[in-house]
Protein backbone atom coordinates (compact mmCIF):
# COMPACT_ATOMS: atom_id res chain seq x y z
CA UNK A 1 0.00 0.00 0.00
CA UNK A 2 2.52 2.47 0.60
CA UNK A 3 4.50 1.96 -2.38
CA UNK A 4 1.25 2.05 -4.33
CA UNK A 5 0.77 5.86 -2.87
CA UNK A 6 4.28 6.63 -3.30
CA UNK A 7 3.74 5.61 -6.82
CA UNK A 8 0.37 7.60 -7.34
CA UNK A 9 2.34 11.38 -5.96
CA UNK A 10 4.36 13.27 -9.01
CA UNK A 11 7.80 13.28 -7.71
CA UNK A 12 10.64 15.96 -8.60
CA UNK A 13 11.35 15.87 -12.13
CA UNK A 14 14.56 14.86 -11.45
CA UNK A 15 13.40 11.27 -9.81
CA UNK A 16 10.47 10.73 -12.51
CA UNK A 17 12.70 8.17 -14.54
CA UNK A 18 13.79 6.80 -11.42
CA UNK A 19 10.17 6.24 -9.77
CA UNK A 20 8.69 5.15 -13.48
CA UNK A 21 11.38 2.65 -12.92
CA UNK A 22 10.79 1.19 -9.53
CA UNK A 23 6.91 1.22 -10.58
CA UNK A 24 7.76 -0.82 -13.02
CA UNK A 25 10.19 -3.15 -11.04
CA UNK A 26 7.43 -3.63 -8.70
CA UNK A 27 4.51 -4.14 -10.97
CA UNK A 28 5.29 -5.47 -13.75
CA UNK A 29 8.28 -8.68 -12.44
CA UNK A 30 5.31 -11.16 -13.10
CA UNK A 31 5.11 -9.90 -16.75
CA UNK A 32 9.08 -9.74 -17.12
CA UNK A 33 9.80 -12.89 -15.83
CA UNK A 34 7.21 -14.75 -17.97
CA UNK A 35 8.83 -12.87 -20.86
CA UNK A 36 12.23 -14.38 -19.96
CA UNK A 37 10.54 -17.58 -19.57
CA UNK A 38 9.42 -17.49 -22.86
CA UNK A 39 12.90 -16.18 -24.17
CA UNK A 40 14.94 -18.94 -22.30
CA UNK A 41 12.54 -21.62 -24.12
CA UNK A 42 13.41 -20.67 -27.53
CA UNK A 43 17.20 -20.22 -26.74
CA UNK A 44 17.01 -23.63 -25.18
CA UNK A 45 15.81 -24.85 -28.22
CA UNK A 46 17.88 -23.35 -30.77
CA UNK A 47 20.82 -24.57 -28.73
CA UNK A 48 19.03 -28.14 -28.52
CA UNK A 49 21.72 -31.25 -29.63
CA UNK A 50 18.64 -32.68 -31.77
CA UNK A 51 17.72 -29.35 -33.53
CA UNK A 52 18.18 -28.91 -37.25
CA UNK A 53 16.90 -25.68 -38.08
CA UNK A 54 18.85 -23.34 -40.03
CA UNK A 55 19.04 -19.72 -38.18
CA UNK A 56 20.26 -16.84 -39.80
CA UNK A 57 20.07 -14.43 -36.94
CA UNK A 58 22.80 -14.17 -34.27
CA UNK A 59 23.10 -17.03 -31.89
CA UNK A 60 23.50 -14.86 -28.98
CA UNK A 61 20.03 -12.78 -30.03
CA UNK A 62 18.21 -14.96 -26.53
CA UNK A 63 21.05 -14.20 -24.38
CA UNK A 64 20.74 -10.11 -25.64
CA UNK A 65 17.46 -10.41 -24.83
CA UNK A 66 17.84 -11.53 -21.27
CA UNK A 67 20.63 -9.69 -20.87
CA UNK A 68 18.59 -6.38 -21.03
CA UNK A 69 16.38 -7.46 -18.56
CA UNK A 70 18.84 -8.45 -16.15
CA UNK A 71 21.52 -5.62 -16.10
CA UNK A 72 18.87 -3.62 -16.27
CA UNK A 73 17.57 -4.74 -12.71
CA UNK A 74 20.99 -5.46 -11.88
CA UNK A 75 22.35 -1.77 -12.20
CA UNK A 76 19.62 -0.08 -11.03
CA UNK A 77 19.76 -1.70 -7.63
CA UNK A 78 23.41 -1.66 -7.54
CA UNK A 79 23.95 1.93 -8.82
CA UNK A 80 21.17 3.27 -5.93
CA UNK A 81 23.38 0.79 -3.14
CA UNK A 82 19.66 -0.98 -2.44
CA UNK A 83 20.43 -4.17 -1.06
CA UNK A 84 18.84 -6.63 -2.67
CA UNK A 85 21.61 -10.00 -3.05
CA UNK A 86 19.89 -12.25 -0.36
CA UNK A 87 16.16 -11.85 -1.40
CA UNK A 88 14.61 -15.10 -3.48
CA UNK A 89 13.24 -12.64 -6.30
CA UNK A 90 16.55 -11.33 -7.53
CA UNK A 91 18.14 -14.87 -7.69
CA UNK A 92 14.90 -15.97 -9.64
CA UNK A 93 14.80 -12.65 -11.99
CA UNK A 94 18.67 -13.02 -12.79
CA UNK A 95 18.46 -16.71 -13.50
CA UNK A 96 17.03 -16.54 -16.47
CA UNK A 97 20.14 -14.82 -18.70
CA UNK A 98 22.13 -17.00 -16.19
CA UNK A 99 20.84 -20.44 -17.59
CA UNK A 100 21.01 -18.92 -21.15
CA UNK A 101 24.50 -18.49 -21.00
CA UNK A 102 25.49 -21.79 -19.64
CA UNK A 103 23.11 -23.10 -22.27
CA UNK A 104 25.37 -22.01 -25.04
CA UNK A 105 27.84 -23.95 -23.52
CA UNK A 106 25.82 -27.12 -24.19
CA UNK A 107 27.18 -30.15 -26.78
CA UNK A 108 26.40 -29.49 -30.52
CA UNK A 109 25.39 -32.38 -33.12
CA UNK A 110 28.33 -31.77 -35.47
CA UNK A 111 26.73 -35.06 -37.51
CA UNK A 112 23.03 -33.14 -38.15
CA UNK A 113 24.97 -30.28 -39.88
CA UNK A 114 24.50 -32.03 -42.99
CA UNK A 115 24.51 -28.36 -45.35
CA UNK A 116 27.10 -26.69 -43.33
CA UNK A 117 24.86 -23.65 -43.39
CA UNK A 118 24.14 -23.31 -39.72
CA UNK A 119 25.37 -19.72 -39.38
CA UNK A 120 25.07 -19.95 -35.44
CA UNK A 121 27.56 -23.08 -34.43
CA UNK A 122 30.51 -21.12 -35.44
CA UNK A 123 30.02 -18.52 -32.13
CA UNK A 124 28.33 -20.73 -30.33
CA UNK A 125 29.57 -19.83 -26.51
CA UNK A 126 29.06 -16.91 -25.03
CA UNK A 127 31.93 -15.45 -23.22
CA UNK A 128 31.33 -15.03 -19.85
CA UNK A 129 32.44 -11.21 -18.40
CA UNK A 130 33.01 -9.51 -14.71
CA UNK A 131 28.91 -8.81 -13.91
CA UNK A 132 27.91 -12.08 -14.94
CA UNK A 133 30.10 -13.76 -12.84
CA UNK A 134 29.32 -11.43 -10.09
CA UNK A 135 25.77 -12.68 -10.85
CA UNK A 136 26.44 -15.90 -10.34
CA UNK A 137 28.51 -15.60 -7.43
CA UNK A 138 25.93 -13.98 -5.90
CA UNK A 139 22.56 -14.96 -6.79
CA UNK A 140 23.24 -18.99 -7.69
CA UNK A 141 23.12 -21.28 -4.88
CA UNK A 142 26.20 -24.45 -5.81
CA UNK A 143 23.20 -26.64 -5.77
CA UNK A 144 21.24 -24.56 -8.45
CA UNK A 145 24.76 -23.77 -10.59
CA UNK A 146 25.26 -27.45 -10.69
CA UNK A 147 22.03 -28.42 -11.63
CA UNK A 148 22.39 -26.27 -14.28
CA UNK A 149 25.65 -27.49 -15.47
CA UNK A 150 24.52 -30.88 -15.23
CA UNK A 151 21.13 -29.87 -17.50
CA UNK A 152 23.28 -28.30 -20.65
CA UNK A 153 26.36 -30.71 -20.26
CA UNK A 154 28.40 -27.94 -19.77
CA UNK A 155 32.50 -29.40 -19.93
CA UNK A 156 34.17 -25.85 -20.18
CA UNK A 157 33.72 -22.13 -20.14
CA UNK A 158 35.00 -19.18 -21.72
CA UNK A 159 35.90 -15.63 -20.05
CA UNK A 160 36.19 -12.63 -22.29
CA UNK A 161 39.65 -11.44 -22.91
CA UNK A 162 41.48 -9.61 -20.21
CA UNK A 163 39.16 -10.79 -17.65
CA UNK A 164 41.40 -12.11 -14.96
CA UNK A 165 39.07 -14.53 -13.23
CA UNK A 166 41.61 -15.80 -10.99
CA UNK A 167 41.99 -13.07 -9.18
CA UNK A 168 38.73 -12.71 -8.78
CA UNK A 169 38.94 -16.22 -6.56
CA UNK A 170 41.58 -15.08 -4.77
CA UNK A 171 40.22 -11.81 -4.01
CA UNK A 172 37.12 -13.69 -2.49
CA UNK A 173 39.22 -15.84 -0.90
CA UNK A 174 40.87 -13.19 0.62
CA UNK A 175 37.81 -10.91 1.74
CA UNK A 176 36.26 -13.99 3.34
CA UNK A 177 39.25 -14.71 5.44
CA UNK A 178 39.51 -11.04 6.06
CA UNK A 179 35.98 -9.78 6.91
CA UNK A 180 34.74 -13.39 8.33
CA UNK A 181 31.12 -13.36 7.01
CA UNK A 182 29.85 -16.90 7.57
CA UNK A 183 27.67 -17.09 4.87
CA UNK A 184 30.14 -16.18 2.20
CA UNK A 185 31.00 -19.86 2.77
CA UNK A 186 28.60 -20.50 0.12
CA UNK A 187 30.40 -18.76 -2.59
CA UNK A 188 33.33 -20.80 -2.36
CA UNK A 189 31.12 -23.85 -2.08
CA UNK A 190 32.08 -24.95 1.93
CA UNK A 191 29.25 -26.61 3.22
CA UNK A 192 27.74 -26.10 6.53
CA UNK A 193 30.18 -27.52 8.70
CA UNK A 194 32.60 -25.53 6.74
CA UNK A 195 35.11 -28.48 6.46
CA UNK A 196 34.19 -29.56 2.47
CA UNK A 197 34.56 -27.75 -0.70
CA UNK A 198 35.01 -28.66 -4.80
CA UNK A 199 37.24 -26.97 -6.27
CA UNK A 200 37.31 -25.93 -9.84
CA UNK A 201 41.05 -26.12 -12.00
CA UNK A 202 41.43 -22.52 -13.86
CA UNK A 203 43.66 -22.94 -16.20
CA UNK A 204 46.91 -20.24 -17.37
CA UNK A 205 44.67 -19.14 -20.49
CA UNK A 206 43.09 -15.88 -19.02
CA UNK A 207 40.21 -16.81 -22.06
CA UNK A 208 39.60 -20.18 -20.86
CA UNK A 209 38.01 -22.44 -17.67
CA UNK A 210 37.54 -25.72 -17.49
CA UNK A 211 35.49 -27.26 -14.64
CA UNK A 212 36.73 -30.65 -13.41
CA UNK A 213 35.19 -33.16 -11.66
CA UNK A 214 36.14 -34.36 -8.34
CA UNK A 215 35.66 -33.29 -4.72
CA UNK A 216 38.46 -32.80 -2.24
CA UNK A 217 38.24 -32.85 1.47
CA UNK A 218 40.31 -29.90 3.65
CA UNK A 219 39.80 -27.55 6.48
CA UNK A 220 39.26 -23.64 4.83
CA UNK A 221 42.25 -23.07 5.82
CA UNK A 222 44.79 -25.65 4.76
CA UNK A 223 42.71 -25.50 1.21
CA UNK A 224 43.30 -21.70 1.14
CA UNK A 225 47.52 -22.32 2.10
CA UNK A 226 47.11 -25.25 -0.17
CA UNK A 227 45.67 -22.91 -3.35
CA UNK A 228 48.09 -20.23 -2.66
CA UNK A 229 50.96 -22.40 -2.58
CA UNK A 230 49.83 -23.59 -6.10
CA UNK A 231 49.66 -19.82 -7.07
CA UNK A 232 52.78 -19.32 -5.94
CA UNK A 233 54.61 -22.36 -7.83
CA UNK A 234 53.12 -20.70 -11.17
CA UNK A 235 54.83 -18.25 -10.31
CA UNK A 236 51.96 -15.88 -9.84
CA UNK A 237 52.97 -13.18 -6.66
CA UNK A 238 49.99 -10.35 -6.78
CA UNK A 239 47.92 -11.17 -3.58
CA UNK A 240 45.69 -9.38 -1.52
CA UNK A 241 46.84 -7.30 1.78
CA UNK A 242 45.26 -9.25 4.45
CA UNK A 243 47.13 -12.43 3.29
CA UNK A 244 50.68 -10.59 2.81
CA UNK A 245 52.50 -11.66 5.67
CA UNK A 246 51.81 -15.42 4.86
CA UNK A 247 52.11 -15.33 1.24
CA UNK A 248 55.75 -14.83 1.49
CA UNK A 249 56.31 -17.79 3.42
CA UNK A 250 54.17 -19.66 1.62
CA UNK A 251 55.95 -18.62 -1.72
CA UNK A 252 59.57 -19.11 -0.12
CA UNK A 253 58.67 -22.58 0.93
CA UNK A 254 56.90 -23.25 -2.74
CA UNK A 255 60.21 -21.93 -4.11
CA UNK A 256 62.55 -23.24 -1.97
Amino acid sequence: MELRRAFNISPPERYKNAVSFLRMLFESSAKNTQKMEGILKKHEDRYAFNNRTTYFDHSYIGIWELKSYAYDYYFFFKENSIPLDYFLEPKEYLSYYLRAILCSYSPENRAADIWKIVTHKEIRNYPIGEVDLDMFVKFVSPKSLKSWLEKYSVQHLVVEDGFEVTQKFINLCASFAHFKIQYWAEMIHIDDEGLLYQRPFIESSPAYVTVQNGIETASLEDWMKEYFLQLAKAGIGVFPSPFAHQISALEAAARG
